[in-house]
């Protein structure tokens, strides 16, 4: 899945992919993000509903991702 984020630049950035379990599927840091930030992210290979989690600065997003 391919990851944009606008609006934290010069801010670090943590992603977060986990699986319909909870368990850490993947993980990226970005140092200072650009004023567009963009990752790409492995699902794992079955269907079903992930998380993906972005963290930043401030706060903490996330959202659910389906594979179908």
């Amino acid at each position: 899945v391919v990851v944009e984020v606008r609006g934290v630049e010069g801010h670090p950035l943590r992603y977060q992919i986990r699986d319909p379990a909870g368990r850490l599927l993947g993980e990226q840091m970005t140092e200072q993000s650009p004023a567009v930030d963009r990752q790409t992210l492995r699902l794992g290979p079955n269907s079903g509903v992930y998380l993906l989690s972005i963290a930043g600065p401030a706060q903490v997003k996330t959202v659910k991702v389906v594979r179908q």
